[in-house]
């Protein structure tokens, strides 16, 4: 429900906007540009793809197969994908030709009681468990985080937030390694496993505004709340010097310009 919202979205949809046309800061521009699939919603698209790709049918361990969760992501990738699977066999990087939903490109899955890190869509076999995405997703997610200029991240990458984690690490860190891009982490499990790799690293992380609330987040970012209305509404009236004179010193701080 909130990939289709989100991909529908743009600025004139919010109720910021609907409320005051002052605030229209971004009308017309899309409010997403790219998505990363993976965690549970990877299930999904795999099957999805599988059959818009002419591959047999699996059962994949610990996946209850759902028609309607499948329609639903044959249909965006049908609008959004842009055949990533068909060009990513010529060579094709995954974050070009004009695709803003990016699925992986290869999966961390468990066969016989092993763990293989890089398995490919075509590659998949009935019994096998999916568990992360692969290594060379990492590095596609890396580099689009890296391009990122907004971040909204919710949930990891692994289908289990203690066990299977590189994935996610590969995340946190580039979200990390990101410095001038505004960052927001939601959802319980995803600050538990950021908490747990700063634990690792012995430091803190820079992943931005971290909340619990991941369905919260995600609800936010496809169509503000009313408390975004009044914080936006209170920017306007401190950038317009509306607060008086004891508000001065906050209002350069906020508005400084950096060389």
């Amino acid at each position: 429900k909130y990939m289709r919202e989100l991909f529908w979205a743009d600025a004139s949809t919010h109720w910021v906007n609907k409320a005051d046309y002052e605030l229209m800061l971004q009308q017309g521009k899309k409010i997403v540009d790219i998505m990363l699939v993976g965690g549970h919603l990877m299930f999904p698209f795999i099957h999805a793809q599988r059959k818009m790709y002419g591959f047999s049918g699996l059962r994949l361990k610990g996946y209850e197969y759902d028609n309607d969760d499948v329609k639903d992501a044959r249909g965006m990738l049908i609008l959004y994908n842009n055949s990533q699977y068909l060009s990513q066999i010529i060579g094709h990087n995954p974050l070009e030709d004009g695709r803003r939903l990016i699925v992986p490109v290869d999966y961390a899955i468990v066969r016989d009681d092993k763990i293989m890190p890089s398995v490919s869509l075509n590659e998949l076999k009935d019994g096998d468990e999916v568990v992360d995405i692969g290594q060379k997703t990492g590095r596609v997610y890396s580099e689009a985080v890296a391009r990122a200029r907004t971040i909204v991240w919710n949930g990891p990458l692994g289908v289990d937030d203690l066990k299977y984690v590189e994935g996610t690490s590969h995340i946190i860190e580039a979200i990390d390694g990101n410095k001038i891009s505004v960052k927001v982490a939601g959802g319980g499990s995803t600050i538990s496993v950021v908490r747990a790799h700063e634990k690792k690293l012995g430091r803190v992380l820079e992943v931005g505004f971290r909340s619990t609330g991941g369905g919260s987040t995600l609800r936010e970012a496809a169509h503000d709340s009313a408390t975004t209305l009044s914080l936006a509404k209170s920017y306007k009236r401190l950038q317009a010097g509306l607060y008086g004179a004891n508000y001065e010193a906050l209002r350069n701080a906020a508005f400084r310009k950096v060389a």
